[in-house]
């Protein structure tokens, strides 16, 4: 079984909607096209598996609630790292046999390395394209209902 991992986004809920309520679900706060996107493969491909990796907050289930903050995975720390690996144990994503990041090269970085203690290879489908691409690519294989490499795959041959 397969971990599906989405970045967060600097764009959220309350940056939108002045209104917005003070907590909200993770997978509702992240507005951005290519979280929203990634968001949308995930719940397609990936139902039940699946976790937003924040800069803050660390891997979070889109159910879970979070508040507003402007912080971004830049510095990947050792003490974050730590986190990440604290939550793998916590939330049992040492279940899975392979994580799938949809994010760009500090998220797949901080996944190497938190699930590297736990031997679960890390793959990157969109990690070497461009924003725009990522946006292209997520955007069909939705529409098409077919998975990123399907659809890269096509895209060389």
């Amino acid at each position: 079984m397969e971990l599906c991992v989405v970045s967060c986004g600097k764009k959220k809920i309350w940056n939108k909607q002045k209104n917005a309520p003070h907590r909200v679900p993770a997978a509702k706060a992240y507005v951005g096209t290519l979280t929203r996107l990634a968001i949308k493969y995930a719940e397609l491909f990936y139902p039940n598996s699946w976790v937003i990796l924040s800069g803050k907050y660390g891997f979070l289930y889109p159910w879970e609630e979070i508040e507003n903050y402007d912080i971004k995975l830049t510095k990947l720390s050792e003490e974050f790292i730590n986190k990440l690996r604290r939550q793998i144990a916590e939330k049992s994503l040492y279940k899975y046999s392979k994580v799938i990041v949809l994010g760009g090269e500090n998220y797949v970085e901080a996944c190497l390395k938190a699930f590297a203690s736990y031997d679960i290879p890390v793959e990157a489908p969109l990690s070497r394209l461009g924003m725009f691409e990522r946006v292209r690519v997520l955007s069909r294989a939705i529409k098409e209902r077919l998975k990123i490499e399907d659809i890269l795959c096509r895209r060389i041959a």
